[in-house]
């Protein structure tokens, strides 16, 4: 009786588990908030900058949620990118992390900090100095890629 290859299984197993790689939240794992408009997390950046508040008494006032994070925990974390002006009227950026877990009503600002400057964008990178030497493209170049797909089929077949 002749066996099967195993490319097919496997294959069909990689497949597999890039579908299921899309769907779903992973516990522990910190994902994007899609919709940081969304009133609950607006409430919860003003909850979180009026607990700073009454425990640093700056005077901060909250401005909106720019963007945020969830963790799914025994409840939810939620580490927000919270903007707020200061007494003086300017305003920065701060990060606010909050658990809330919804059936025991509980909320608790972990950490509040302000959020660390962007980076500067990078420089561009310098243009190749130019060469005397001719780009290879003659038949050592035909050679090495008409072979790469050999190189998969083999290395697939013998795993």
């Amino acid at each position: 009786m002749a066996t099967g290859s195993p490319v097919l299984p496997l294959f069909l197993l990689m497949l597999a588990l890039a579908a299921g790689e899309s769907g779903g939240q992973m516990v522990g794992g910190w994902s994007q908030i899609k919709d940081v408009s969304d009133p609950h997390i607006q409430e919860l950046g003003a909850w979180a900058v009026r607990q700073h508040v009454s425990l640093a008494g700056d005077g901060l006032r909250f401005l909106r949620v720019a963007s945020g994070e969830q963790q799914v925990v025994s409840g939810m974390n939620y580490r927000l990118v919270v903007v707020a002006s200061g007494p003086e009227g300017r305003s920065a950026s701060y990060v606010a992390v909050v658990y809330e877990q919804s059936w025991t009503n509980t909320r608790q600002l972990t950490s509040f900090h302000p959020a660390p400057a962007p980076a500067p964008a990078p420089a561009p990178a310098p243009a190749p100095a130019p060469t005397d030497r001719p780009m290879i493209r003659g038949s050592a170049w035909r050679r090495s890629c008409h072979l790469r797909p050999l190189l998969i089929i083999l290395v697939l077949l013998n795993i």
